[in-house]
């Protein structure tokens, strides 16, 4: 994972939401922030860019 570029997600909402669209997360850790929640780490794909932006209602990777 340290070569790649990732995307941490805090989003519960966020993360199933990239789940249906077929998304896989690389892994699942303790928020970092507050240890009583999790986040999910997603590899940072050209299309899982234009899918989160989609998702935040953004046009910067919808060209």
């Amino acid at each position: 994972m340290s070569n790649q570029n990732v995307k941490i997600i805090y989003s519960l909402k966020m993360h199933i939401a990239l789940q249906a669209q077929g998304f896989v997360y690389l892994t699942e850790m303790k928020n970092p922030n507050n240890p009583r929640f999790n986040c999910w780490v997603y590899e940072e794909t050209p299309e899982f860019l234009k899918a989160f932006d989609a998702l935040l209602g953004g046009g910067r990777y919808n060209d």
